[in-house]
Formats: C-alpha cells, structure tokens, sequence
C-alpha cells in the first residue's frame, strides 16, 4: 500500500472490500507491505485474478499488520498469497486467512463472476440478492436493477437484456435501411425512353 507521506510513514487501518482485481497481462494484482511499514489491514470479499504478494514479513520481529484475508477468491498460480524472498516465514504473520476460495483456473469467468453461481455472496466481490433484502431472498420485484440473475429478473416479470434485467422490453435491432441503386437523376447518365 501507497502512503502519501512516502516510505517513513505507516499505512493503518486499510480496509480492502467488494473488489474485483486483474491484472490482464498475467503479473501481480496486489503487493503489500512494500516498505515494511503497512499496519492494520483488512482485505476481504474481493476476486483476485493475479498474485497477492506480501512483503517484508519477518517473523516474530517484523510482521507489521495485523493480516486479516477472509473469504476471498483467489486465482492464480499459487491459488491464495504468495510470500516474496524479503520475507522469512511470513505465514506465520497472517492474522487470519479463513474462508477463502483458490485456485489456479475456473473459479471465475473473463469478468470476474463466479463459475459456480452457488458461491455469490459467499466469497469474492459479488453481492448474493439475499444480502440487498432482509430475508427476502431473490425479491427484486420493485426494482429490476437488483436482479442478479436472469431467473430472478424474469420471475419478477423484468426483461432480460444483454446481462442486465431492465422495466422495458428489450430493442431488437433495427433492419438495416435499403439503398436505392438507380441512376435516375444521377448526374452524367442519360435516360432514353
């Protein structure tokens, strides 16, 4: 994590949640603890497609933090965190590490929602519609934006559009326009009767 007073200073009390990080190009989504000096942090219900990399984790002696990582998704080569050589048995530093998802492939798809949908609002950055509503489960009925399935949407008499449940039908496209290919009145022809 980034300080704006710069490296002699302490990053506390971070709060990392509801987030889906990628990193498309295949290298790191996150490193903390980059100068030693990152304090509280909490990281939890994110979707992480990329390593996490921790830093300068010494234990006993250095292990900054306290490290909470709770039911996350994590998709990458390690399938959770990965401990950089400044570190000496920097696992020992993680306060909590419960209820996460991991994995090398398949846990989510090219946008970051979970292959398997029994997940929602277990682990990663997705709200399940049950924690929109106070025990009403997949009541969207009011508002069609808070359906977060087709199903959901289409029960509540909704409209499923291109993954987004709308009030109104959906547009189908419009047939393209003809083009007239006469040369009547087309300058330099000549129209003989």
């Amino acid at each position: 994590m980034f300080s704006k007073y710069g490296e002699s200073s302490f990053s506390n009390n971070n709060e990392i949640c509801f987030n889906y990080f990628v990193n498309s190009r295949g290298g790191g989504a996150h490193k903390f603890n980059n100068n030693g000096n990152q304090l509280l942090t909490y990281y939890y219900r994110n979707t992480t497609v990329g390593s996490v990399v921790m830093l300068n984790l010494v234990s006993p002696d250095s292990c900054e933090g306290p490290w909470y990582f709770d039911s996350n998704v994590f998709q990458n080569s390690a399938s959770g965190l990965t401990y950089h050589d400044t570190c000496e048995n920097g696992s020992s530093c993680i306060t909590s590490y419960d209820g996460n998802l991991g994995g090398t492939t398949g846990l989510v798809d090219g946008s970051g929602l979970l292959v398997n949908r029994d997940y929602v609002g277990t682990y990663g950055w997705e709200i399940a519609e049950s924690e929109y509503y106070e025990g009403s489960g997949n009541d969207c009925s009011n508002t069609p934006g808070m359906c977060g399935s087709q199903s959901a949407c289409e029960d509540a008499g909704w409209y499923w559009c291109d993954g987004t449940c709308q009030a109104s039908a959906c547009e189908e496209e419009p047939p393209p326009t003809p083009v007239k290919t006469s040369t009547w009145n087309v300058p330099g022809t000549v129209r003989v009767r």
